[in-house]
């Protein structure tokens, strides 16, 4: 991973974004497979990092230039929403 960010909320759940371009979410408690995993850039993911007041907000940033803000809602402390978008 290139960059980690942890759930303000859910201390245990991280972020994190690699060279693969990809935003990829764990949960510490349980290892292995990710929760989640976002095809988020054309490049490395060079930054991750969740929304301090509504953790379901995801941000990432990469070597592709872009920067996209992602809704996760399904592995928040509080979804906005029933239905995922990302």
């Amino acid at each position: 991973a290139l960059c980690v960010d942890y759930n303000p909320n859910k201390p245990f759940c991280l972020a994190a974004g690699g060279v693969d371009g990809r935003v990829k979410f764990y949960d510490a408690r349980r290892g292995g497979a990710p929760l989640k995993i976002l095809k988020a850039h054309a490049g490395w993911c060079h930054a991750v990092r969740y929304n301090r007041y509504h953790d379901q907000l995801v941000a990432s940033a990469g070597a592709d230039r872009a920067v996209h803000l992602w809704r996760a809602s399904s592995i928040s402390s509080a979804p906005l929403l029933d239905q995922d978008l990302g």
